[in-house]
């Protein structure tokens, strides 16, 4: 009995000084960085396909490199209410749940992800022919995006209380608004579809993977 005892109170300091170092071990952070040759500059926009009136709707803001995934699965890391240094996701919208929950991406390549800011109010036809094309991001991209910004730090994406948003494929294959806002206590999520009439307004920012 002694013998367990003192194994026990030997064992104990082990085990709370593990527990200790692993809350306080910080959280992998972000897999990002500025795309080479690419500086931000809300003043660019010749990274728009087509320049004259289209590109008055947009402004180039910047342009990050991302990794690649084998397999990425939304039900495992779009979770509310996760435990303080992982990713904060305080909402996540109903259609965002019917649609996107059980996407599972595989064979993500890494690639280099495009940010424009609208300059004026309008609406998903509008800037996808500002573009030159729907052009859209992986639901890998959201992720890797507010990874980078777990805890609402001012960084790539908006966190002011601005909806950044992503043109995305649900698993049937249709494309999606997908967006993204800081509320304070993390992430709200929310996707629409693309026949809303209502206009994404001025100072919204959109993220495109570059073809």
């Amino acid at each position: 009995m002694r013998t367990f005892i003192l194994r026990s109170l030997l064992i104990f300091p082990v085990i709370l000084s593990l527990r200790l170092e692993a809350a306080a071990a910080p959280r992998q952070d972000c897999a990002i960085e500025p795309a080479p040759g690419l500086l931000s500059d809300p003043t660019i926009t010749s990274s728009l396909p087509n320049r004259g009136s289209s590109s008055a709707l947009l402004d180039f803001v910047a342009s990050v490199a991302v990794p690649g995934i084998e397999r990425f699965s939304a039900a495992d890391t779009f979770q509310e209410h996760q435990p303080p240094l992982q990713v904060q996701v305080a909402w996540l919208g109903d259609n965002f749940r019917k649609h996107f929950l059980n996407a599972i991406e595989v064979h993500v390549p890494a690639g280099t992800l495009d940010v424009y800011r609208l300059r004026q109010p309008a609406r998903d036809d509008s800037i996808a022919a500002a573009l030159g094309g729907q052009r859209e991001a992986k639901l890998y991209d959201v992720w890797t995006l507010i990874n980078c910004q777990s805890q609402g730090k001012i960084d790539m994406i908006l966190t002011d209380g601005t909806p950044n948003f992503f043109y995305v494929r649900d698993s049937a294959g249709v494309i999606w608004a997908v967006d993204a806002v800081w509320g304070g206590a993390g992430w709200e999520i929310g996707a629409s579809p693309l026949q809303d009439p209502r206009p994404w307004g001025r100072g919204r920012q959109v993220i495109l993977r570059r073809p």
